[in-house]
Formats: C-alpha cells, structure tokens, sequence
C-alpha cells in the first residue's frame, strides 16, 4: 500500500440554536487548529433545517481570513437549491480572498484562474462517477451509495472509484477523495481538538503522510 499523500478533515460545524455564533466561532477555530496541525484540507457541508452549517460558502469565506496555506472545500453543495451563476460568483470571490488572485476578463467575476480544475463532484453512483469522470473534474466519493452491481459497501465505492478513472482523461491519475474515519455529531470541540492532534501526531505519520509546512 501507497504512502498518504494528503490529509483532510470534514465537520457539520453543530451549534446551539441558542446560541449560534459561538458554534460558528468554534468551527473556525477548529479550521485554524488544523492549519496549525499541517492538514492539507478542511471541509465544510450544508445542513438545512439543523443545528450545522447552512451555508458552507459564507464560513470559508472567513475561513480564507484566518488561514493561509490549508486548502478549504466544500462537500456537498446540492445544485439544484442553488443558482448555478451566483453560486460560481460566491466561490470565485472566496478563492480570490483565500489566494490573493484576480485577473479582469469577460466572464463571471472575480476570475479566480485554477478554480475549475479544483472543483470536485460529489457521488453515489456509477453514473455520477462516470459523469464526473467524462467531464474532468476530482471525485469526491460517498457515504450514500446506490447498490447497483453489489451490496458490499466497499465494493460499492471502489466500483465507483474504477468507474470514475476509467472515463476520465488522467486515468489511475485522476483525483479521488474518501472520508476514512467518520466521528459522532455530539462531540465537544475538546473532543475533536484532540482527534485531529492525534490524528496529525500518530495516525497520520504511520500511513506514511507528513503534515504540511
């Protein structure tokens, strides 16, 4: 088995509906911690209707001012509650504010150049997988899977995985992103603190990953 080559965290970003700004700080707290810790990424997700983040663009946004070298993502944003334009714009401005990049030009603004070869597609089948695969874009595999030609989970992902690679024009090369190690909703963020410290001191380094610097 291959080294690790790169090493990322996902969180929900709970918070108390009482009291939402502090979860919100608390998120952006752990972000930072994992700069700090030399993780490659941080990702954030929607959570409609809940106590989590609903909306992920606007929490990079101030994830960009506190952070300088961690790459910041999201997973998933669903399209089809979204304006596809307006969204680009919101994505474009926080590349901008997380690189420090802009060039004018005749197309959606701020022109962030790199942006779209960093976009990811999030899916659960063999047709998302081959969809991303043929357009060109990283894929970012699911815990929500479609049981098409098995019902063994990872055999479901991998089946993906393979799908994905073999209609994508890198091939074996083709960017791919798994969650390893899913945690409960309703740690505290000393909880998490310490995961992610044991993660970057111990289990990370023994896959052969080497925090960034």
């Amino acid at each position: 088995m291959g080294s690790l080559r790169n090493l990322g965290f996902l969180t929900i970003g709970l918070f108390d509906g009482a009291d939402p700004g502090a979860g919100h700080e608390t998120t952006l707290e752990v972000i930072e911690l994992g700069e700090r810790l030399g993780f490659d990424s941080a990702w954030v997700r929607h959570r409609h209707l809940q106590f989590g983040i609903s909306s992920p663009v606007a929490v990079l946004a101030a994830a960009s001012q506190r952070t300088s070298r961690i790459h910041l993502g999201t997973a998933v944003i669903p399209l089809g509650w979204e304006n596809p334009l307006r969204l680009a714009e919101d994505l474009a401005t926080v590349d901008v504010l997380s690189e420090g990049f802009e060039v004018f030009s005749d197309r959606v603004q701020p022109h962030s150049p790199g942006l779209g070869s960093r976009l990811w597609y999030g899916g659960g089948s063999l047709s998302s997988a081959r969809w991303a695969g043929e357009n060109g874009m990283n894929f970012l595999t699911s815990s929500v899977v479609k049981a098409e030609q098995s019902e063994d989970f990872a055999e479901i992902q991998l089946s993906h995985i393979r799908e994905f690679r073999a209609h994508h024009p890198d091939g074996d090369k083709a960017r791919v992103s798994q969650g390893h190690v899913a945690l409960p909703f309703a740690f505290e963020p000393a909880d998490y603190t310490q995961i992610l410290t044991d993660i970057a001191a111990h289990l990370g380094p023994a896959l052969g990953w080497q925090p960034a610097q």
